[in-house]
């Protein structure tokens, strides 16, 4: 899985010189390969609010795009949903199984559910921090200077 974040996903809804570059390597990509974060979410808000600001984007614009980035952002969480619920499915047959190969730990032992979900909640919420704290760090002006 792939993650963007706000300035690699905005040529796909508001037009930019990297547009088609950026649509012609997602289209290559296969289907829910691409992974975000809320945080992508408060970016792009914050960035179409600097552009109606500057003047380089019209309040009505900046509407139209925030719609049709929610719309992309509840599709991509979609593909989120059934992969939990695909999990559930799974993880309830299995557990037999795992709890015939753990010496000392019932199939449906709620403390190792719990540290599995635990451990699961840090790296996903690690793998989203990361790279939210890269892009804060950056200087705007630098990266200004790159678009």
């Amino acid at each position: 899985m792939l993650y963007f974040d706000t300035s690699f996903l905005t040529p796909l809804i508001l037009q930019e010189m990297t547009s088609e570059k950026v649509e012609r390597f997602l289209s290559g990509l296969p289907a829910g390969e691409v992974a975000t974060s809320h945080l992508t979410r408060i970016e792009f808000s914050s960035l179409l609010a600097r552009e109606v600001r500057m003047g380089a984007l019209a309040r009505q614009a900046a509407r139209t795009a925030d719609a049709e980035f929610e719309t992309v952002m509840r599709e991509s969480f979609v593909l989120v949903a059934v992969g939990i619920g695909v999990g559930l499915l799974i993880a309830f047959p299995v557990m037999a199984f795992v709890g015939s190969l753990l010496y000392g730990v019932s199939s449906a032992d709620p403390l190792s559910f719990l540290v599995v979900i635990v451990l699961l909640t840090i790296a996903a919420l690690t793998a989203t921090y990361l790279p939210a704290k890269r892009a804060t760090s950056a200087d705007p002006m630098m990266a200004m200077r790159y678009e």
